[in-house]
């Protein structure tokens, strides 16, 4: 005992230990007197700062449980449970360049940075390279991840600041102790820490084609075509006139236009939620596998193909009513009847149609995804994202419905002639006045058919026009989901409140009759009932008490999973 003693004034270290081999002599044996190597590799104690370990005011104390509060492994802990260890924390103070932590140095207590900055600094042993710490969870703890296991601490951590840095400061021993008399906080930890892990490890990342859409609200839909169909007439305008040199209307035939674009964007959307249909009753029906795993060339093989075919089916569909749409835009360079008109350049403005789809339906929804991950699931807006990925989806889908889009408008305004001698006009036509001089130069008289090449790759590559027609779609993209998805959170907004509203309370305009006092009690009971499973949340949302975790193990254990479904 008297050795005991003597070694933890020495070391909260050795106290830990003690504690929990004190039933082993022999453990405390090798705690207290260890080999010379094992001495040797036990690093320094740590610096000692200009203040430490001075009791904290009602203030502090405070500040402290919103700290703790705040961390991630303290979280989900109630605030009796806060209270508790707050009241088991110190002040300390901090001079400028001061060190609190020196890597690998074992972890005897944990932090709360109360005011100040610091900086964590992680010397690499493989290179001796220095590198500057970040973490992804900006609490403001530190060596909290690291002070259950006792690990060596990961990183240097110096105070930066000129007027320096206060701090709360618990020791480990004190925390063990703690969790030794409580095991409830430890089931709270254990649970915010859970939380965390799921929330890290969890990523939305579907695989293209495999997006489903949202429900589809046709009104909602139509609204946002009437108002994208004149974006789309004006821009539309734009482009002819960078191809022809022809300035025309921004806006004509409006009355057939916008009648006709709403069909087609709406056509668009509700082909997607048939194919979507489609597709599940194909899986359902083993037609198409989703294990990936599956060695299968044909399942394999008819995956891929089927969910191709319900991605382009859209497009190829709604081929005519575009075709109908370029028709009305271009009725002053084509005089041909309307009946006529429209189905000139088809075949390349079936190919434009296709990525259109493609981008409106899948790639929108994928990039929408992917924008949550990059942004935030928990902070971003979901305006943002579904703008970033109307954005992104609309720059892909614009550069490559360029060349197919250029191939339709020449058909419908030249429409006696061929597709390869409009190509080699697009070719002329695209090809920049520089490059052109510097492909004549070069290669003009000396190798007549790598100019060629050369010119025809720049203009499939660098199209003219390509920034007015990306403009166009990523517009036409951004007005249509951006739209749809705005009506359709207003309306989701407007139907989680008129659930949340409580039942209205009776009058008292009791009319004695029978039926009612029936109806009366029925709805009590509801409310009664309502307000029993609300409790009942409401204590499941937060760590047992200490009588509880005291009364059986069980309790402990039904309190750790009632944590972990919570943090599911």
């Amino acid at each position: 005992c008297s050795s005991q003693k003597t070694h933890t004034q020495q070391s909260s270290t050795s106290l830990v230990v003690v504690t929990l081999f004190s039933a082993t002599p022999f453990a405390c044996f090798v705690v207290f007197h260890p080999p010379r190597s094992t001495m040797a590799s036990v690093p320094s104690s740590p610096p000692q700062s200009s203040s430490s370990g001075t009791s904290m005011s009602k203030t502090e104390t405070a500040s402290c449980q919103t700290l703790l509060k705040d961390c991630e492994m303290f979280h989900a802990l109630s605030q009796e449970q806060i209270s508790t260890l707050a009241s088991r924390f110190k002040t300390r103070q901090l001079q400028r360049n001061e060190t609190l932590i020196r890597q690998n140095e074992p972890t005897t207590s944990f932090y709360l940075l109360e005011n100040g900055d610091i900086r964590r600094e992680f010397q690499d042993p493989g290179t001796g390279k220095h590198h500057t710490v970040e973490f992804l969870i900006k609490a403001k703890s530190i060596n909290s991840m690291r002070i259950l296991s006792g690990d060596p601490a990961h990183s240097t951590v110096k105070c930066t600041s000129t007027n320096g840095c206060k701090l709360y400061e618990m020791k480990r021993q004190q925390l063990l102790q703690v969790l030794n008399k409580r095991p409830d906080i430890g089931i709270g930890i254990a649970a915010g820490l859970s939380a965390e892990v799921r929330i890290a490890s969890k990523k939305y990342a579907t695989p293209l084609l495999e997006q489903r859409q949202q429900d589809m609200n046709v009104p909602f839909v139509m609204i946002a075509a009437g108002i994208e169909s004149y974006y789309r007439s004006a821009l539309n305008a734009q482009i002819n006139r960078a191809l022809t040199g022809v300035t025309a209307e921004w806006f004509p035939n409006m009355h057939v236009q916008v009648p006709v674009r709403i069909a087609y964007i709406t056509g668009f959307k509700g082909l997607r939620s048939v194919m979507d249909t489609v597709m599940d009753k194909s899986v359902q029906a083993g037609v198409v596998t989703q294990d990936k795993q599956d060695s299968h060339a044909a399942s394999v093989l008819t995956n891929a193909s089927l969910r191709w075919l319900m991605a382009i089916s859209p497009g190829v569909i709604m081929t005519p009513i575009s075709s109908i749409l370029e028709a009305s835009n271009a009725g002053h360079l084509n005089e041909e009847p309307m009946h006529t008109r429209w189905v000139r350049g088809i075949v390349a403005r079936c190919g434009r149609e296709i990525v259109f789809g493609l981008g409106l339906n899948q790639l929108s929804d994928y990039y929408e995804e992917r924008w949550q991950e990059i942004l935030g699931r928990d902070k971003a807006s979901p305006v943002v994202c579904n703008a970033a990925g109307s954005l992104t989806a609309g720059v892909i889908s614009g550069y490559f419905s360029h060349v197919p889009h250029n191939m339709s408008t020449y058909k419908l305004l030249e429409p006696h002639r061929s597709y390869a001698d409009l190509y080699a006009m697009f070719v002329s036509r695209s090809v920049p006045a520089f490059l052109e001089q510097a492909i004549q130069q070069n290669f003009g008289t000396t190798s007549p058919t790598l100019a060629q090449v050369l010119r025809y790759t720049a203009a499939t590559l660098f199209p003219r026009g390509l920034l007015v027609r990306t403009t166009q779609i990523v517009g036409s993209f951004m007005i249509l989901n951006g739209t749809i998805n705005y009506l359709q959170l207003r309306e989701h907004k407007k139907l989680v409140q008129a659930v949340s509203v409580p039942p209205r309370p009776d009058n008292g305009n009791n009319s004695g009759n029978e039926n009612d006092t029936r109806n009366t009690e029925n709805t009590d009971g509801l409310q009664q009932q309502s307000t029993q499973q609300r409790q009942e949340a409401s204590t499941s949302a937060t760590v047992p008490g200490p009588a509880t975790v005291a009364t059986t193990t069980s309790s402990a254990q039904s309190g750790l999973q009632r944590f972990l479904s919570r943090a599911d």
